[in-house]
Formats: C-alpha cells, sequence, structure tokens
C-alpha cells in the first residue's frame, strides 16, 4: 500500500478526533503516519484516546482491507495506552 494512502488516512482520523474532542489547536491529540517509523500519536488525556478511536471507528467501514487491519492494530495500542494514562 503506498504511504500516500496511510498518511492522509492518519490525518482524516487526526482531524475527525479533534473535532469530536474540540481540539482545534492540536494541544490534545496528533497523529501522523510515516514510512519508517509508522504510526506516532501523542495523546494527553483519556478522552482524547476515545476521540482517536472513535474516529477511526468512524470511517472503518469505508476502508480497505489493510487500512481495517491497520485500525485493529492502532486501536489496540491506543487502548494499552488509555490504561497508563490518569
Amino acid at each position: 500500500m503506498s504511504p500516500d494512502v496511510l498518511i492522509e488516512w492518519a490525518e482524516t482520523i487526526e482531524q475527525t478526533a479533534k473535532e469530536f474532542c474540540n481540539d482545534p489547536d492540536c494541544k490534545r491529540i496528533k497523529l501522523k503516519y510515516n514510512q519508517e517509523s509508522g504510526f506516532a500519536f501523542e495523546v494527553s488525556d483519556k478522552e482524547a484516546v476515545d476521540c482517536i478511536i472513535k474516529a477511526i471507528q468512524e470511517y472503518d467501514n469505508s476502508q480497505s482491507i489493510i487500512i481495517r487491519e491497520q485500525s485493529r492494530i492502532l486501536i489496540e495500542e491506543l487502548e494499552k495506552i488509555k490504561k497508563d494514562l490518569k
């Protein structure tokens, strides 16, 4: 799969999550993708994690199987991070 597709997907998810969490200034949510390191994200709290997960689920049915698999993996990682947040 083209890295451009994953970059665009990550940007869409990030933007949607920011809308869900009312975070237009990017203070709580950052999600990026690059070919060398994969997905990288920064979240400030559990609600921010939930907003990213909700955004991923919002687009899940309209994505390719490859992106859906990436979505599943990313959600698992986010759930682990959420457990560690206060």
